[in-house]
């Protein structure tokens, strides 16, 4: 039977980013989510009783507390690791009066932020959902999981506007207002072309 080593990493604080080479790394669990992005040889990943390979310039993300190992393939393999602290979310929404969400594809947020956007929402904070898909836009009504969160917390969304345009947007509504309803009802005019769909 194989251990299961927990890692932490409490001296770094809520966002952890660094360059790891290895040949193995044995079965272990974060308490963050963590991103890898391999960047020079394939990697062997397996989680949940399966088997991925990974090659250079592929992604792959754990959940916290999702067990993982990691196989070097051909030779040792070097990858940037990203490790978010799911308490990095609400200290998010203690620095700042609003914030912009980019989801996948068109719109959604896992069930594990739910509690902490609903405490955000109920202190008054702008949240605006957006995609990392440009070309396709956000539509929260697509798809169950985010159909979910638009109706019980009413998001706004940026549709098709650039991530730019949104943050100048939300700037310049922020800067007229600080009652949630008038910002919604700025952020959600049209200004020069910028909110098509």
């Amino acid at each position: 039977m194989a251990t299961l080593e927990i890692v932490q990493h409490p001296h770094l604080g809520g966002v952890h980013l660094f360059f790891n080479t290895l040949d193995h790394r044995s079965l272990h669990i974060h308490l963050d989510w963590e991103l890898v992005w391999v960047l020079d040889q394939p990697l062997l990943v397996s989680c949940g009783g399966q088997e991925h390979r990974v090659e250079p310039g592929e992604l792959v993300l754990f959940s916290p507390g999702q067990p993982h190992e990691f196989h070097k393939v051909e030779g040792s393999c070097t990858f940037l690791c990203l490790q978010l602290d799911p308490a990095a979310f609400p200290a998010a929404g203690q620095l700042c009066d609003g914030l912009i969400i980019e989801s996948y594809g068109m719109g959604g947020i896992p069930d594990v932020y739910l509690e902490e956007l609903d405490k955000l929402i109920r202190q008054g904070k702008t949240v605006i959902m957006a995609t990392q898909v440009p070309q396709e836009g956000s539509d929260l009504s697509v798809y169950q999981v985010g159909k979910h969160v638009k109706d019980r917390y009413h998001l706004l969304e940026t549709y098709d506007m650039t991530l730019e345009s949104t943050v100048t947007k939300l700037m310049w509504a922020m800067g007229q207002s600080s009652e949630p309803q008038e910002i919604r009802k700025l952020f959600c005019t049209t200004v020069n072309y910028d909110m098509l769909f």
